[in-house]
C-alpha cells in the first residue's frame, strides 16, 4: 500500500522478478506518484486472466491493465487516459470510478467494487 507497488515472485522465490507501480523500480518509494501507465498510488485489489493483470488502483481512482508480463499498463479504467485522474463522485458515470477497492474477472469481463460511488460495475 505504502510502497505505492504491486510485486511478483515467480514460483516459490522469496525475491521479486516484476514490479507493477514506482515506473518499474525496486527501490523507490515515491510518496505521492504522478498517474501514469507505470505509476500506481495505493494499489489495493488485484485479478488476473489469461492475458494479464487487472489492479484497483485506489489513489488514482481507476483499474489498469497490464498484457502479458509488461510492468506497463495498456489499458486503463474509470479515467479517461494514465496521466489524469479525477477522484470526485461528483462525476459519477458509467465511464468513472472514485477509490476502486477490488477487481474480479468473470462472465467475459472485469468486475470493479467502485468503493467511492457504492456500486459494482461490469466491464
Amino acid at each position: 500500500l505504502f510502497n505505492f507497488r504491486v510485486l511478483y515472485f515467480a514460483g516459490t522465490s522469496t525475491t521479486a522478478s516484476r514490479v507493477y507501480g514506482q515506473n518499474g523500480s525496486f527501490t523507490s518509494s515515491a510518496i505521492t506518484p504522478v498517474p501514469s501507465a507505470t505509476t500506481l498510488f495505493q494499489a489495493r485489489g488485484i485479478a488476473l486472466d489469461a492475458t494479464g493483470v487487472y489492479i484497483a488502483d485506489t489513489g488514482f481512482s481507476r483499474v489498469v491493465y497490464y498484457a502479458g508480463t509488461s510492468t506497463t499498463a495498456s489499458r486503463v479504467y474509470g479515467q479517461s487516459g494514465f496521466t489524469t485522474t479525477t477522484t470526485s463522485n461528483a462525476t459519477t458515470t458509467a465511464q468513472t470510478l472514485h477509490a476502486p477497492q477490488g477487481v474480479a474477472v468473470g462472465n467475459g469481463g472485469i468486475y470493479v467494487a467502485d468503493t467511492g460511488n457504492h456500486r459494482i460495475l461490469f466491464y
